[in-house]
This record gives structure tokens, C-alpha cells and sequence, in this order.
């Protein structure tokens, strides 16, 4: 499954729900009329919105109590229904578990976590010598998102990683 929205406060009397969207804007977002709220699948009535938010009619959500009772619930998508990214974009679910290898092929370790801060995801990545990396730069030199691999430059790796002790 795969995160999408979180549940703000209800909207109305109707049973509309105000959203954070989590994708990349309120297109992705519209195109999705399965979810899973609360461990349940639920279909989307209608949507309107746009950028970060998005006002959401959930079938069977029909006032504004049953609203309520989904403030600060998690929204989200079976992984069959993503919605599609750009070239070169990826989810951060399918770089969780990729190897990280340098282009001579030397095996650094596997991406343990991402870290979303600020201008650069950070990547922890467990191995024999336990490292983190900003994704800035040319440091990444290939994602192959099919065999789970991520190919560095180890040059460029020099200059942003950290190393634990």
C-alpha cells in the first residue's frame, strides 16, 4: 500500500473530508477513485481541490459525525493502483530494499531508509560500513527500480557521505 493523503477535519454537513495530499499534485490524486481508510477499501464519490489539498466525498460517508470519525485517519492506494510518476521519478517504497552498488560494481549495502528533510532526500544504507548520503548532485549515477539497484559514482559519494563510527 502506498500512503497518499491524511484525513484533516470534515467539510461541510455532506460528509466531504478536507486531505494533505502526499503525491506530487491534485492530478495523481484525482485520478484515484479506490482507497483504504481506517484498514477498509472505500470508493471516492467525487473530489475536488488542488496542489497539497483536496475535499474528498467518501461513499457511505454521508454526514458530518461519520466525517468526524475520520480525522487524522490515514489515506491509502493498493499498490496495483498507483498512479503512474514521470520518467525518472520513483516511489520511495520501490528504493527501500535496492542495493547500492559503485559503477566498478563494488556492493556498498541496501537502502535501509529515506530520509525527506529539506532540498535532498537522505539515504541510510545498511552494510558492512553503515552510511547516509544527500541525493544531490551527480551521486547517483542509474536507478534500475526492476533489479532493485542503485548505481553511485563513487567520486561524487565522497563529497556527501557520512559514515557511522
Amino acid at each position: 500500500m502506498l500512503l497518499i493523503a491524511e484525513v484533516l477535519k470534515p467539510q461541510g454537513i455532506k460528509g466531504e473530508v478536507k486531505v494533505r495530499n502526499f503525491l506530487d499534485g491534485y492530478a495523481d490524486l484525482a485520478r484515484i477513485k479506490e482507497i483504504i481508510i481506517n484498514g477498509k477499501p472505500a470508493a471516492v464519490e467525487k473530489m475536488r481541490g488542488d496542489g497539497q489539498f483536496a475535499y474528498v466525498k467518501i461513499k457511505g460517508v454521508d454526514d458530518r459525525n461519520a466525517a468526524e470519525a475520520l480525522r487524522g485517519a490515514s489515506v491509502y492506494v493498493d499498490n496495483s493502483n498507483r498512479p503512474p510518476l514521470a520518467e525518472g521519478r520513483y516511489y520511495v517504497a520501490d528504493i527501500i530494499g535496492c542495493k547500492v552498488v559503485t559503477e566498478g560494481g563494488d556492493e556498498l549495502g541496501f537502502v535501509k531508509e529515506i530520509l525527506q528533510h529539506g532540498s535532498a532526500d537522505v539515504y541510510i544504507v545498511a552494510g558492512r560500513k553503515p552510511f547516509m548520503f544527500a541525493l544531490a548532485g551527480n551521486v547517483v549515477t542509474s536507478f534500475d527500480i526492476t533489479n532493485k539497484t542503485i548505481t553511485v559514482d563513487p567520486s561524487e559519494l565522497k563529497k556527501v557521505a557520512v559514515y557511522e563510527d
